[in-house]
């Protein structure tokens, strides 16, 4: 089971997802044009910009476990060499 949930690009995928939250929180963290909108109250830029976040995230999450439809599987590979 763990060889399934690894072998299909699990770790990559994690890596993603966890690089790209960080690289939020730092924008939100230090002072920056967001930091500053949401200080003020202006919260329609941060709030689409973490919503553009989130959208892209899942987005990535569905297109990464789409089956391309040109790889085999091991099973089909065995059954077409007997």
């Amino acid at each position: 089971m763990f060889k399934n949930v690894f072998g299909s690009g699990f770790l990559v995928r994690t890596a993603h997802v966890v690089l790209t939250w960080i690289i939020t929180l730092i924008l939100f963290l230090y002072d920056t044009e967001l930091r500053k909108q949401e200080e003020t109250g202006q919260l329609l830029q941060p709030v689409l910009f973490v919503l553009l976040v989130l959208l892209s995230v899942l987005l990535y999450f569905a297109v990464s476990l789409m089956d391309p439809g040109f790889i085999l599987s091991e099973e089909n590979d065995l059954q077409e060499l007997q």
